[in-house]
């Protein structure tokens, strides 16, 4: 008797769940403007990871070494810092949280060694950029670090 009433007790817990459950569904926008829709229903687990692609890809570099922008957080401006192997031209592209170049930074001309460019928290329409965390891809040759930092006002 009493499995039949553990048995009776979850037959009547999932229909229950399933009356109330919600039926939502997972957006997810690709990069090609495609999006892709899944239903929660579908998932049989989400698993979480740290994930840092910035990591692994400074870890390649050979000559370009990204050392940061000082100060970070920043309140009006900072100093993207970097060393270069030999002399050539160095591109930094600043982007928004959505993945949006605001900002390109160039010398031209960087000479070996260390190096910094400053960056004054406008963007390419000389606007002052809201609050937020900003990504940053410093570029020398074929090489491309990239590290991410946080304004506030």
């Amino acid at each position: 008797m009493r499995l039949l009433t553990i048995n009776f007790l979850f037959v009547v817990f999932c229909a229950i769940t399933s009356l109330y459950a919600q039926n939502d569904t997972l957006l997810i926008n690709l990069k090609n403007g495609d999006v892709e829709k899944i239903a929660i229903s579908d998932f049989k687990n989400i698993e979480f990871k740290i994930v840092s692609g910035v990591e692994d890809i400074n870890k390649q570099s050979n000559g370009l070494q990204l050392k940061g922008n000082y100060p970070n957080p920043i309140t009006e401006k900072t100093n993207i810092q970097f060393e270069i192997p030999q002399s050539g031209t160095v591109v930094i592209l600043i982007y928004n949280n959505n993945g949006r170049i605001i900002k390109q930074l160039e010398c031209s001309n960087c000479q070996p060694g260390k190096n910094s460019l400053l960056w004054d928290c406008l963007d390419s329409e000389k606007q002052r950029v809201p609050n937020g965390t900003y990504f940053y891809e410093v570029r020398f040759g074929t090489e491309v670090l990239s590290k991410k930092m946080i304004i506030i006002k």
